[in-house]
């Protein structure tokens, strides 16, 4: 599994993009970009024969964890840019933004529970 210091010692991030930091193979030298396109519009790219979503890399880069979940808000797969991806949650129900499930535990404190809120 990646970590996050092997993900910024390895990538350099621009505008969406990751960039090899330093040369790991002929087809992966260094100041170029990292990646290439799969057949469902995200990238990824492979490191010591393992292959990894580069939004995934990106997230973790950014935020020093490696969620089960990524979403693309402009449903682009290929817009990695780091304010375009957000963390979702797989708990019941699936497929809701963290951030909207703790607006929604928020109101129904306030509304049942509000000494829980100090």
């Amino acid at each position: 599994m990646l970590t996050q210091q092997q993900a910024l010692d390895l990538f350099e991030y621009k505008d969406g993009k990751l960039f090899w930091r330093v040369s790991v193979n002929p087809r992966a030298q260094k100041g170029m970009e990292a990646g290439s396109p799969s057949a469902s519009g995200h990238f990824k790219v492979c490191y010591r024969y393992k292959w990894y979503w580069v939004h995934r890399i990106i997230f973790l880069m950014f935020n020093g964890v490696l969620p089960a979940l990524i979403d693309h808000v402009n449903n682009d797969p290929s817009d990695n840019r780091i304010e375009n991806l957000e963390l979702w949650s797989k708990a019941q129900p699936a497929g809701q933004r963290i951030d909207d499930k703790v607006a929604y535990a928020i109101e129904i404190l306030k509304q049942y529970a509000p000494e829980r809120l100090a």
